[in-house]
């Protein structure tokens, strides 16, 4: 057993004092004791004291080779001086063009790592580059997933794959040939890896596996209904970029007569193991069928800005109790307090008003800060299939230390302190992260 002590602890909605808590030799959770204002219980193993620890966030939407663009796509040439989404993506085809298996094991283990250091415990990977630059499977043809696995328990994340169909280039149209990593011959073998990934870390109890079509523009509706049908079947959750972009919108209505999140929606393709990645331009019907169904909304706050996206109905959503989460995505930024912050901040300029995510506390007053510990946690969704970061008996320790007397907190206390956390602070102000019985302290 090992015992950790705590000067403040966010739990159960409240920020407690002196907090005791026991973990056994698997990270588990044995006993949290609150010992007030006594101050009792500094003779832990672990001391934290002039520190305040919360739950880690979860990561809802990583696509981790991207790590390799940082620093590399805010260019533009005077005689093409448009940059877009879809100029980016062209970048990111080419990062891939060379990319070797111990390069891409490599890049993934650095992304998590610098994830686990950041206070992520858990990661969702939208898996879609599956063969070789050539399009040829490997050898083995589950390969680079079970790299990415690796990569995860070397950084101490629990990691749920989201093994991606892929099958065609577009709307109508054909493999791209700087797509040929991507894309399977049929929706057929794709689904068999899917399955045979999940049977293979069946028992494993830090790895999940997830169904995921890529998109409605990279997975026509028939196969798009075979990957819903696989996921009800073994019982996984299931991911889809929709609505990211207005193009797709305007491509998507050309081919069906439809938005993506109405065709889903027409389809009966919408339920409680969906998560609808990024969901930025909805209409009202569409925002209500997600509402309706208990689908849950991954948004990625800092990529979206990066990519020029557009701003999401993220305030309504959450009022209509959609479970919301966040995704570091192109991982541009890796900053679960960052997301959470920017996503807020967003919101308020859109709806020009104050407080955009607001939940109820135990004082009867609705707190910002609430809302955005539960968003960084992804309470509510099902999007990775495991219980949601946090500190209580018989879960898994999944938390973050941050310096009560740092710039952002000190002389706060209370739900202040959570509010200043999640609105103003940053990775900078965490000193530890607790993943299950691996500490990792800043160095």
């Amino acid at each position: 057993m090992t015992t950790i002590f705590s000067e403040k602890a966010f739990i159960e909605d409240e920020v407690k004092s002196n907090v005791v808590i026991e973990i056994d030799e698997r990270g588990v959770v044995t006993s949290v004791e609150d010992r007030g204002a006594s101050g009792e219980g500094r003779a832990a193993d672990v001391l934290l004291p002039g520190k305040l620890l919360v739950p880690a966030a979860a990561n809802l939407h990583s696509h981790a080779f991207q790590r390799l663009l940082r620093g590399r796509t805010s260019r533009v040439s005077k005689d093409n001086p448009d940059a877009d989404f879809w100029s980016w993506r062209m970048a990111m085809y080419a990062a891939l063009g060379a990319m070797t298996p111990e390069l891409f094991f490599e890049i993934t283990k650095r992304c998590y790592e610098e994830m686990a250091r950041a206070g992520y415990s858990q990661v969702v990977e939208f898996h879609y580059v599956h063969h070789q630059a050539d399009g040829t499977p490997y050898e083995d043809r589950l390969l680079l997933s079970k790299l990415i696995i690796d990569a995860a328990k070397a950084a101490g994340l629990r990691i749920c794959l989201a093994r991606t169909v892929y099958l065609r280039g577009g709307f109508g149209i054909p493999a791209n040939p700087r797509q040929r990593r991507f894309i399977d011959p049929s929706v057929d073998v794709a689904l068999a890896d899917i399955e045979a990934l999940a049977n293979l870390y069946a028992s494993d109890p830090d790895v999940n596996v997830a169904a995921c079509a890529h998109s409605v523009r990279a997975v026509d509706i028939e196969s798009m209904r075979t990957v819903f049908e696989l996921a009800e079947r073994l019982d996984l959750s299931l991911h889809v970029h929709v609505s990211e972009q207005l193009r797709e919108l305007a491509e998507c209505f050309s081919e069906h007569g439809v938005t993506p999140v109405r065709l889903l929606a027409d389809n009966d393709l919408l339920s409680k193991r969906v998560t609808l990645v990024h969901a930025t331009h909805l209409d009202d019907y569409e925002a209500c069928a997600i509402a309706d169904s208990g689908a849950s909304v991954c948004l990625c706050p800092t990529t979206e800005a990066d990519l020029g996206d557009g701003v999401p109905r993220a305030r309504e959503l959450f009022e209509r109790s959609v479970p919301l989460g966040i995704g570091s995505d192109s991982n541009v930024i890796i900053d679960p307090l960052r997301e959470v912050s920017l996503l807020e901040f967003v919101q308020r300029l859109a709806s020009n008003s104050r407080v955009a995510l607001r939940r109820e506390s135990r004082d009867g007053l609705l707190h910002g800060a609430l809302a955005l510990a539960d968003v960084s946690r992804g309470l509510g969704t099902t999007s990775t299939g495991f219980q949601p970061p946090t500190i209580a008996v018989g879960e898994r320790l999944e938390a973050f230390a941050v310096e009560l007397d740092s710039a952002a907190l000190s002389g706060l206390c209370g739900v202040d302190l959570l509010e200043s956390l999640y609105l103003t602070g940053t990775r900078e102000l965490i000193t530890d992260v607790f993943l299950g019985s691996r500490r990792i302290p800043r160095v």
